[in-house]
């Protein structure tokens, strides 16, 4: 399998998390900083980080992550969501989740607003002080609506009973304006999942 990379940049900071899938079943982690330029690698993962679950801190520092590892044998379990220091998944605070249903956290510049359990390990007094934290919504493109996109004109509503918001696949269309332009040409984006596109193992991005 080729791999595939997914970029979160974070809202006030010149830095972008990198998520790869691949090679093999390996997942990599690593911190772009786009002013200097600069690369710094980072973590390998023997299992599966789900990016559109994941979310990375206004300042870029901190990465809140949901990850499967099903060789893991510690207190999390196989599936949890994680805080970690970027560009490392080394968890500074997580939650068990039991499973692969869960909607991970993000990152709120309102530190008022903290609407998460004390994590199962760990410590989250240094992202207090900063960022409030709340369960995310389970929104396909989650990580775009957090930075700007919004659904085309013509894409179907969500349905009342769509907890998930799987059952409009691929008719979802997001755009954006382009960065730099004088607001006459938009960005717009298709997929199952716009992070790493794979549904059950099918790839959706190729037609």
């Amino acid at each position: 399998m080729d791999p595939r990379i997914f970029g979160i940049q974070a809202s006030r900071a010149p830095i972008v998390a990198v998520i790869q899938r691949g090679p093999s079943k390996l997942m990599y982690v690593g911190r772009w900083v786009l002013d200097v330029p600069a690369y710094e690698p980072g973590s390998w993962l023997r299992g599966t980080i789900y990016p559109q679950r994941t979310d990375l801190s206004p300042d870029g520092r901190w990465l809140a992550y949901f990850a499967l590892k099903a060789s893991a044998d510690w207190e999390l379990g196989a599936t949890y969501i994680a805080i970690s220091r970027l560009p490392w998944l080394t968890v500074l605070a997580g939650w068990a989740t039991g499973g692969t249903w869960t909607r991970g956290v993000e990152f709120i510049e309102d530190r008022s607003v903290w609407r998460v359990d004390e994590p199962d390990l760990g410590d989250l007094g240094p992202v207090r002080e900063r960022y409030g934290l709340c369960l995310a919504r389970a929104d396909a493109f989650a990580v775009e609506r957090r930075r700007g996109w919004t659904e085309t004109a013509d894409t179907p509503p969500r349905r009342p009973d769509d907890a998930w918001d799987e059952h409009r696949g691929n008719r979802i269309v997001m755009e954006k304006l382009r960065p730099g332009s004088d607001g006459g040409e938009r960005l717009t984006v298709r997929g199952t999942y716009a992070a790493i596109r794979e549904l059950h193992g099918i790839r959706t991005d190729i037609r």
